[in-house]
Formats: C-alpha cells, sequence, structure tokens
C-alpha cells in the first residue's frame, strides 16, 4: 500500500513538471483589463500579470460563481446595485461563458484523486498522503512566490492584478473584502507613492492602516480596495487565540486585521516570516484570505526552511506539511538525491516567478 501511495505521488510530481501554462517561458502575456491602469506595462510584467492570473484561476471561478448567484437574485428581484454588480462580473469573465472553459479552471490539483460514494453517486477527493476526503474542490493554494529583481516593476504587476478584478471586491455576493497589503513601515510610503503614479486617479479606495488612530472596524475596512499596513500592525492586532475561538469572534464581535475577510493578502519582502516559530509568522499566517503572495528578491535567506514558511504561509497542501516537507524534499536533498532537487524544482516551477 505505502509503495502505491509513494508511487502515486511521484505521478503527481510528473503531472506538475508536465502541467501547461504556468512556467515564465510558456506564457505570452497580457495587458491590463481595465483602464484603472494607466502606465504601459513592459513585456516582462505582462508575462508576470499572466502568472500571476494564471495562480489565482480558482479565485476567478469563485467569482464565476459570485457573479452566477448575482444573476439568479437579479433576475428574482430586480435592482439597479445587482445591475451594476453583475455588470462589472461579467465585464471581466467575458472569456469564462460557456462550460469547456470553467471545466478548464475546475482542473483536479496535485496530490488529491476523485472518488465516487458508490451509496449515493456523488463526487469527493481524497488526499492520497493522508486519506483525508473533502466534497469541495480543493486548490494547489492560489497566489505564490513574485521574486522579480529589485527595479522589475513587482509592485506595478500586484497593482494591475488587484484592478483586474477591482469590481469583485465590493461584491457583497462575494463574501470577500478588499486586498490586504503588509509591507516593512519603509516601504509603506512606496506603494502609495506607486498607486498614484500607476493607477487613474479616484478609481481605486487605499486606506493606511497604521498609527493609534487607526480604525479597525471590520466594516469600515471591507469598503476600500487596498489596505496598506505594516508586519508591526498585523502583531499588534494578532491574538494567541485558538482558531476555533477565533471564528466566534469573526462571526460576532471581532475588530482588525484579523477579523476581516481578505480578498487576497500580499506579503512584502516576504522573508519577514521565514523563521516558523516566531509570532509575525503566526500573525501573517492567521490572516483569512481566498489568495496569498509574497513578494521577495531573496525568499531563501539561510537555509531552505526559509523558503518551506512561504509555502505554509501561501497554503500549498501538501507541500506546506512539514513531514511531507523532510521527507520528500529535506531528507533525498541531505543524502545527495536527485530528486529531492527535482521536486523542489517542480514545485517552484508552479509557485515561483
Amino acid at each position: 500500500k505505502n509503495t502505491e501511495i509513494l508511487n502515486e505521488i511521484e505521478a503527481n510530481f510528473d503531472r506538475l513538471m508536465m502541467s501547461d501554462g504556468n512556467a515564465a517561458e510558456d506564457l505570452e502575456g497580457i495587458d491590463p483589463l481595465t483602464d484603472m491602469v494607466i502606465t504601459e506595462l513592459k513585456q516582462h510584467q505582462r508575462v508576470g500579470l499572466q502568472w500571476l492570473t494564471i495562480r489565482e484561476k480558482h479565485l476567478v471561478l469563485f467569482h464565476w460563481r459570485a457573479a452566477s448567484q448575482v444573476q439568479k437574485q437579479k433576475k428574482a428581484n430586480p435592482d439597479p446595485f445587482l445591475d451594476d454588480q453583475y455588470d462589472n462580473a461579467e465585464e471581466n469573465l467575458t472569456d469564462m461563458d460557456n462550460d469547456n472553459e470553467k471545466d478548464k479552471y475546475e482542473s483536479l490539483p496535485p496530490f488529491y484523486r476523485e472518488e465516487e460514494d458508490e451509496d449515493t453517486g456523488d463526487t469527493y477527493y481524497v488526499n492520497i498522503l493522508n486519506g483525508d476526503k473533502c466534497d469541495e474542490l480543493p486548490s494547489f493554494g492560489m497566489g505564490g512566490i513574485l521574486a522579480d529583481d529589485m527595479g522589475l516593476g513587482k509592485t506595478l504587476q500586484i497593482l494591475a492584478l488587484i484592478c483586474n478584478n477591482s469590481g469583485f471586491d465590493s461584491n457583497p455576493m462575494c463574501g470577500y473584502g478588499p486586498t490586504l497589503i503588509v509591507t516593512p513601515l519603509s516601504v509603506m510610503s512606496n506603494w502609495v507613492q506607486q498607486i498614484r503614479e500607476h493607477i487613474r486617479p479616484d478609481t481605486i479606495r487605499i486606506y493606511e492602516y497604521y498609527g493609534s488612530h487607526r480604525n479597525s472596524d471590520v466594516e469600515f475596512l471591507k469598503q476600500h480596495h487596498v489596505v496598506l499596513t505594516t508586519y508591526n500592525v498585523v502583531l499588534k492586532d494578532y491574538s494567541d487565540e485558538t482558531d476555533e475561538n477565533r471564528e466566534q469572534m469573526r462571526k460576532y464581535c471581532g475588530a482588525g486585521l484579523q477579523y476581516v475577510d481578505w480578498l487576497r493578502v500580499v506579503l512584502d519582502e516576504a522573508h519577514k516570516i521565514r523563521s516558523r516559530k516566531t509570532r509575525i509568522f503566526k500573525a501573517c499566517s492567521a490572516l483569512v484570505a481566498r489568495s496569498r503572495w509574497c513578494i521577495s528578491g531573496t525568499p531563501v535567506q539561510n537555509r531552505l526552511d526559509d523558503l518551506y514558511s512561504l509555502f505554509n504561509f501561501l497554503r500549498l497542501h501538501p507541500i506546506s506539511d512539514m513531514n511531507f516537507w523532510s521527507k520528500f524534499i529535506i531528507s533525498p536533498l541531505k543524502h545527495n538525491q536527485m530528486e529531492g532537487l527535482d521536486r523542489l524544482r517542480t514545485i517552484m516551477r508552479q509557485v515561483h516567478f
């Protein structure tokens, strides 16, 4: 049985290596989908934007479903607000207007197999590593590591990605809020400057969540497209509550970054969380988001476990499981076995640009 599982894991690594469309060399690049971005992207930035969009493909599917719900509600009870929301959704999903396109975005992620209940005929998904079952289609993490060299426009690429689906973050049918960007204090002003330089004025709502008078009301934060904050503020908002208690507080009385359902979280200089034993790693990992991004020119600072911390934050299951990481990546590398390096390259090909 163990040999069978190991063979299936190796087959999944092979499938990842051979998958199309994720490697930068396979991409032609795309332009921003809206006129909110006033700066013309260079070719490598267009390729980067396409890669970012591909890594959020399940987020696109989520939005398609949200648009469908808006359409259903609109037909049942016409409302000008819903008309606007559906028009936003429809405009940004023109390439996903048939079942074939939807199927393309629903491909089964690695390390899962699809099975059918013999009694009910219902489809469910099984993790081949631990046998866990789930009814919903699992995803191999939404997001990744953007590691372009300094000066190549990482900030602009992220801003273009945000603008590409700006019609969704304010859509109540989605249930998810704005993009949270976490930076060192010294970099925060640069993001503000870049937004002013590259984004059409008055098209996105920005809030700088910093200082003793910051507004931590969840509904207030959700009114913005982008919330900018620092690692220190994330740490100040973090409490050592259990996940269960934190979920209860989110429902009833929580205030602050931990209690917002973010559309995406972006960590600038993400190597700040490289040690998974620190509170800043735990605080960033506790943030709830559909999509997660790490920006870092040096994702590996001292050792490969720095990279594991980023994988853990990105929710790249099962790579983010320490036992899996140690057994299939670290242990072979320690014994100078090439398959460990090949597997790491396979993962990086999928989630690193």
